[in-house]
């Protein structure tokens, strides 16, 4: 049973025994084998963070199916836990992923989270909403569709702007590279330097590599030319010299 309820994808393994005192064996035994399916082949801290948002959300949902025992989420829930995917219709899945939705697009709202980050909050559903899609091609539930993301009010935090939004400075004042404001960004023109950007910079850092490769090799053949004499070891040398 362990082994069933214990996922290892990139070499990290998914622990999906915590879900058991809530969801039971069967369910969480289930949720274990579609997101091995659906997920395998992802890299380890994307997994990881999917992996921690989805069953933040699972738990969310059974609190909320205890205290509102005739919301959605309680139907959700109930679904899930009696392994009852014919139960678990589009619009059920799809109105319990927008009652965790909506508290976070509510920077009043702190029941899911203690930040009034939008950032954090969009990536937060966002990957509540890729994990609904995803397991729904293993036939846990119906495709819930896409959740509305957080969109509104004005985005903060420490997000770094992509190359294509960077613009060089020529006033004398302000050296250097500069981020612009939003609405003053043509975002076509943001895409296509985003894209000559970043084949430059791929380029620079592919001819320093095969810089790098080339002196390594060159010292790896040094190594193995038997015409070249080996240094002796240094404290041989040195008392050999005294």
């Amino acid at each position: 049973m362990l082994n069933a309820l214990v996922v290892t994808i990139s070499g990290m393994n998914l622990d999906f025994t915590k879900l058991v005192p809530l969801y039971g064996s069967s369910a969480a035994t289930k949720l274990a084998s579609a997101w091995h399916q659906q997920f395998v082949g992802w890299g380890k801290s994307q997994t990881a963070m999917r992996f921690r948002d989805f069953t933040r959300f699972l738990k969310w949902i059974a609190a909320r199916a205890e205290v509102a025992p005739h919301s959605v989420e309680a139907a959700f829930f109930l679904g899930v836990q009696r392994c009852q995917s014919t139960s678990l219709t589009q619009s059920v899945v799809h109105a319990a992923g927008e009652a965790w939705a909506t508290r976070l697009r509510d920077r009043d709202c702190f029941e899911i989270v203690s930040t009034t980050n939008l950032l954090s909050r969009r990536a937060l559903l966002e990957s509540v909403s890729v994990c609904l899609q995803r397991l729904a091609r293993s036939g846990l539930w119906a495709n819930p569709g896409r959740l509305r993301p957080v969109i509104s009010g004005k985005i903060v935090g420490g997000n770094l702007p992509s190359l294509g939004e960077l613009n060089k400075v020529s006033r004398e004042k302000l050296r250097g590279w500069v981020k612009p404001q939003h609405g003053n960004l043509d975002w076509q023109e943001v895409i296509r330097l985003n894209e000559t950007r970043l084949a430059r910079l791929r380029s620079i850092c592919a001819r320093d590599l095969a810089v790098g490769v080339a002196k390594w090799e060159r010292g790896q053949a040094l190594i193995a030319d038997p015409a070249i004499p080996v240094a002796g070891n240094p404290e041989v040398l040195i008392s050999t010299e005294k």
